[in-house]
This record gives C-alpha cells, structure tokens and sequence, in this order.
C-alpha cells in the first residue's frame, strides 16, 4: 500500500493514484459470476503473453521486433502504463529500459519504490513503425 509521502511524491509529478476498488461481497446488485475456467484465464499471465506474442490484429505486427508485454511485480500496488514501446524497448522486449526508463527508474526510487516492486507496462504491446503515432486500429 503506498504512503502518504509516496502519495505526496506522485501528485506533485502530476501521476494520477488510482486505487483499488473495494471487494463486492456476495449479494451485491452488480456482482459478475464467472465460470472457473474463465477466472482462472484472466489470471494466467502466461496465457496472456502468449496472446500478446502471437497477435497479428494489427499491421503494426508486421513491422515489430518482437512484442513488449509488461515487466515487474504482477501484484503491484503500482502500476506504470506508458504508450508504447520504443525502439530499445522493441529491441530488448521490455519496457521503459531507454533514456524514458533510467528517469522513470530515478523517478520511482525518488519515491520509495524500487523497479521489482512495480508492475510496468505500455498500452501498445509492439513499436509503431518509425515511433509514428499509434492510428485507431
């Protein structure tokens, strides 16, 4: 759970804090029932990458390196999203290990956190070609 400094700390780089919801308890007018297989799918990060890693849904797949999933903690109380990989993050297949990634590294310890303790991640999961502007598709 982040402190208030940590808190603090965030608000003044203007990151927004969002916060877990509460848990629904049983009854609940908006309570989801999942099959078990389905629950445990939305858990398996595994599954997951392997989606990401063989997604050709886009054209931005025939020009990517290699896809760039996410990194860290998957049980974060942080998460850091950015936008899209560059292209040392196409070549290594993480995100944030450039020049965006020494600040943001500086940035969390700046906070109390370490990089392990984080999740991090990117909307996109490949480069768009040439750093262009992701289109909606």
């Amino acid at each position: 759970m982040l402190d208030q400094r940590q808190h603090h700390m965030l608000d003044a780089m203007g990151i927004q804090v969002w916060s877990r919801r509460q848990q629904r308890q049983p009854g609940d007018a908006a309570e989801i029932t999942l099959p078990d297989e389905a629950e445990e799918q939305l858990h398996d990060w595994d599954s997951l990458q392997q989606s990401v890693e063989n997604c050709n849904r886009c054209t931005i797949a025939a020009t990517r390196t290699q896809t760039v999933f996410g990194t860290g903690n998957q049980n974060a109380e942080l998460m850091i999203i950015g936008e899209a990989p560059g292209a040392d993050e196409d070549r290594q297949g993480e995100p944030f290990v450039g020049r965006a990634g020494q600040l943001l590294n500086q940035m969390l310890l700046a906070c109390g956190f370490g990089r392990e303790q984080v999740y991090i991640a990117n909307i996109l999961k490949c480069r768009p070609q040439a750093n262009r502007n992701p289109s909606p598709e």
